[in-house]
């Protein structure tokens, strides 16, 4: 601070909240107030809406903040902090400062491929040697979190496949082109998973995706993030019981003030979840009545009675009913065991011994047991039915994955055991790659032909069709073997045909003489079983992987094995294949955000900062080995920028110590390192969300006092400084512009 300039006095606007009624002792911590010492009230000095009409010569007006009026003592006034006295005269200027962006602009690189320019195209030739990637990430909380200093360089190697003619059968191209795909495919996932030196791998630091422009589609299947906000106490209880409505995973993403806001993945086709339906939980009774709204519950004494059904399954509740001081409505069943009914009830007082040796006479298979008493309840039947906000698009894709296993039973499946394995599964038997197809004769003579795929083979009746069924595999076995790779077998009037499922195409039955012919059933894929062993199968869902500005920018989509299964692995059925020549390939890498945003009570361990990782990569073939120089080797690759870490402003966790020096300008009060202090004092922070941004309004205001006697006037400038959170700035706004027009000052507007 320069010797002329202001003096800065800030305040801190809790949630843009502005009174403009009532009087300054009627103030809450944190609500802003223009005040007029010519209006006052019971409630102490006047609260007023605007200046107009005053007189700008008189010293009236005073802008005060609300404090917590519950924690003083003889030491700690509950006075509400504010400026000075001051006439609209003395009222030199207002000035409004905002932040420009709400996102943190980050480090956006590509190496390889653009979008733009496919010279960039990394490109891999079986001539080729090994392939070098290296990263150089800094800042964003790397040394914070352990690394070895400042910034970390990390490589890694990926080498491509030789054509050598020395050990391969067949002639290859020294110059063949490999596609791209694959190796960078490598190269991305070593890339996440290299480990830097202060603990976990570089994908914590930085998100690294291919580039793939190719002109192949994959079949995926949409899904949606749903979200929700719902005031709770942000416990695990809260977590519990929202999961407890719904069959998906449930997850918390944020926890601002008493709203927590969680999120659900669902599959898109599913649609929205059904509302949520928060309830409020029931409360013991005490000597009072219940609250407003609230219904009673009335307790009693509680007992168990088991009753044999006359036809099992019947409700047997009426009988109990009829027992004396049965408590009205009290009476649950809670299920029947082989025509044993088991029911509770409440009586409002205890049975006697002769009440129950009476029930018991009279109803000869009815148990009586004795629980307690229990306590009468207040209920509240409000429910709150929150909706669900769609959110965005993701795909995933399946990949199916095998397990052979040995049969319990030779010849029975395992499909229930495995299955009760796999909660999360479809697991079925797999399809060999057999068929079967069952051809059935009929009539009582002549002749028929079967057409299989083309060729034709006569049926001729003989004797009865058993026999005619076994003539035609004696003569047409071998040739249909031989033509189409099926065998054929008999069983009374049927011809059983096997092969593999793709030589069943056609099977068609033709009558020639008298009424010979055949109903061809479909044909059927064969389990995959064979020496006491079957195959089972089922899909897995990849890796969510969201919609980006350009398809060629999306991640790609990997799947995982379910858990071995009695040591035996699954098997992935189909692999990635890369069979498309034209691919243009490169890797992006973004630098992540790092935040500390710390509660009020740990604020003093753990400083408040956001920032992120910056990031620089190189790759290419190396020309020498360089290790350990601390410098990023020099690449032969393009790389393109597609933008650099520019951070966020007017964030409130930069803003704590500002609000520590205003409490101690305006209320004469030291900061407080001890939480618990902070709470009895009242003095905890108005600046609830750190990570919230704030606009910044700045009152000049020019004070003249008397100094070295009444004939020495001086004039001191100060600088009220109000800090209000984004979007709920405009009502502090107004309330300074009115202040500055009937001042004939320049008004401002800070956000439009």
């Amino acid at each position: 601070m320069g010797l002329n300039r202001p003096y800065d006095r800030p305040f801190f606007v809790i949630g843009g909240a502005v009174k403009t009624t009532g009087g300054s002792s009627q103030l809450v911590k944190g609500q802003l107030a223009l005040t007029d010492s010519q209006n006052t009230t019971p409630n102490g000095v006047g609260i007023v809406s605007s200046t107009a009409g005053a007189p700008k010569h008189e010293r009236r007006f005073s802008l005060r903040l609300g404090v917590n009026a519950d924690q003083y003592n003889r030491s700690i006034s509950n006075s509400s902090e504010g400026t000075p006295v001051f006439s609209l005269n003395q009222v030199k200027g207002l000035r409004a400062s905002a932040p420009k962006t709400t996102e943190q602009q980050l480090d956006d690189i590509v190496v390889g491929y653009d979008g733009f320019d496919p010279a960039k195209s990394l490109n891999f030739r079986t001539g080729d040697s090994y392939f070098r990637f290296s990263v150089k990430v800094s800042g964003g909380g790397i040394e914070w979190r352990g690394a070895s200093g400042e910034c970390e360089i990390l490589s890694v190697n990926v080498d491509i496949p030789r054509c050598d003619p020395f050990e391969n059968c067949v002639d290859c191209d020294e110059c063949a082109d490999i596609d791209c795909r694959k190796i960078t495919t490598e190269l991305v996932e070593k890339l996440r998973d290299r480990a830097v030196s202060g603990g976990g791998v570089l994908s914590d630091y930085v998100d690294i995706t291919p580039v793939f422009s190719c002109t192949e589609e994959l079949d995926e299947t949409p899904y949606q993030y749903y979200s929700i906000d719902v005031c709770d106490t942000g416990s695990d209880e809260a977590l519990a019981l929202i999961s407890a409505q719904y069959d998906a995973p449930m997850t918390r993403i944020a926890r601002v003030g008493a709203t927590s806001t969680y999120q659900v993945l669902l599959p898109q086709a599913d649609g929205s979840p059904d509302t949520y339906d928060q309830t409020l939980a029931s409360i013991i009774k005490g000597c009072e009545d219940c609250p407003a709204g609230w219904s009673v519950a009335e307790g009693g004494h509680l007992y168990a009675f088991t009753l044999e059904d006359e036809d099992e399954g019947v409700d047997e509740s009426a009988t109990i009913e009829a027992f004396p001081n049965y408590v009205t409505g009290s009476v649950e069943k809670s299920g029947n065991d082989s025509g044993v009914g088991y029911y509770t009830a409440l009586f409002s007082v205890e049975l006697t011994s002769g009440q129950i040796s009476t029930i018991v006479s009279n109803n000869p298979t009815i148990t009586v047991s004795d629980l307690g008493e229990v306590s009468s309840i207040c209920g509240n039947n409000k429910v709150t039915q929150i909706d669900w906000t769609a959110g965005e698009v993701c795909n995933a894709t399946e990949e199916e994955y095998s397990i052979v296993l040995p049969d319990t039973v030779c010849g029975e499946t395992r499909t229930a055991e495995i299955n009760s394995a796999y909660p999360n599964l479809t697991v079925t038997v797999a399809d060999s790659v057999n068929s079967e197809q069952e051809v059935t004769l009929t009539g009582t003579s002549g002749t028929s032909n079967l057409v299989i795929n083309g060729d034709t083979y006569l049926v001729t009746f003989n004797t009865d069709l058993a026999t005619t069924a076994s003539d035609f595999v004696t003569t047409h076995a071998a040739a249909i073997l031989t033509d189409h790779g099926l065998t054929v077998t008999s069983s009374g009037a049927t011809l059983l045909f096997e092969g593999l499922t793709t030589d069943f195409s056609s099977i068609v039955s033709t009558n020639v003489t008298g009424d010979l012919d055949a109903t061809v059933a479909s044909s059927t894929v064969l389990p995959d079983r064979r020496g006491c062993q079957t195959r089972y199968i089922t899909s897995v869902v990849s890796n969510i992987v969201c919609e980006k500005c350009d398809p060629m920018f999306e991640d790609y989509y990997v799947t995982e094995a379910p858990g071995a299964y009695e040591f035996k692995n699954w098997t992935k059925v189909s692999t990635t294949t890369f069979n498309n020549s034209d691919c243009l390939c490169g890797i992006k890498l973004v630098g992540k955000e790092f935040r500390l945003n710390a509660e009020e009570a740990l604020r003093d361990q753990i400083n408040f900062r956001e920032e992120a990782v910056l990031v620089q990569a190189s790759a290419g073939y190396p020309e020498e080995i360089r290790e350990g120089i601390g410098r990023l080797p020099k690449g032969t690759e393009e790389v393109t920028r597609f933008s650099t870490f520019v951070p966020r402003t007017h964030l409130g966790g930069n803003l704590r110590n500002l609000e520590n020096e205003g409490r101690a300008f305006n209320r004469e009060l030291n900061y407080r390192g001890d939480y618990l202090a902070r709470i009895l004092t009242g003095t905890t922070t108005n600046i609830e969300n750190q990570l919230k941004q704030y606009v910044q309004y700045t009152l000049v205001v020019e004070h003249d006092s008397f100094q070295g006697g009444f004939g020495n006037q001086a004039n001191q400038a100060n600088n009220y400084v109000f800090h209000v959170e984004v979007g709920r700035h405009k009502a502090v706004e107004d309330i300074l512009n009115d202040i500055a027009a009937n001042a004939g000052v320049d008004t401002v507007v800070a956000l439009p």
